[in-house]
């Protein structure tokens, strides 16, 4: 395996760490609301996470050296495991929010609390999400006519 990781994985990290936080903030006010939009939100998360594991997987093993049975490396393994990553954030993400919006539909839950602590949560997982954007959408930006 080769010693140097690239940088990706630090993308991929941040985006975990980002998602494992925000899944716990929706995750809380969807406990303390009794909002089913907020649990399928949380599930969604969780599986955004889901998908920066398998991504995680597929940097690690796409950067084995070559053997003989692969003379030219593990590279393409890189696009298994996201499309992996891919197919398995759309299945579960969309069916656990389409179960949890017809469980919603079909027995409302009775509100425990105002909807305060869903704006409350909500400003707290976007200010999450925008700052493990920030060193992401950063890196690597130069103008076109740099070289």
């Amino acid at each position: 395996m080769s010693a140097a990781p690239d940088e990706s994985s630090g993308s991929v990290m941040t985006e975990l760490a980002a998602n494992t936080t925000i899944a716990a903030a929706e995750g809380t006010s969807a406990a303390l609301t009794g909002s089913p939009a907020l649990l399928a939100e949380t599930l969604h998360t969780v599986a955004d996470a889901g998908n920066e594991v398998f991504l995680w997987v597929a940097l690690r093993r796409s950067r084995r050296a070559p053997d003989a049975t692969h003379p030219l490396g593990y590279g393409p393994e890189r696009y298994y495991w996201a499309l992996l990553a891919a197919v398995g954030m759309f299945v579960v993400g969309g069916t656990l929010s389409v179960w949890e919006g017809v469980n919603g539909l079909i027995e409302p839950p009775r509100w425990r609390r105002s909807g305060s602590a869903c704006w409350c949560w909500s400003s707290r997982w976007r200010s999450t999400r925008s700052a493990a954007l920030w060193p992401t959408a950063s890196c690597g930006v130069r103008p076109l006519s740099a070289k």
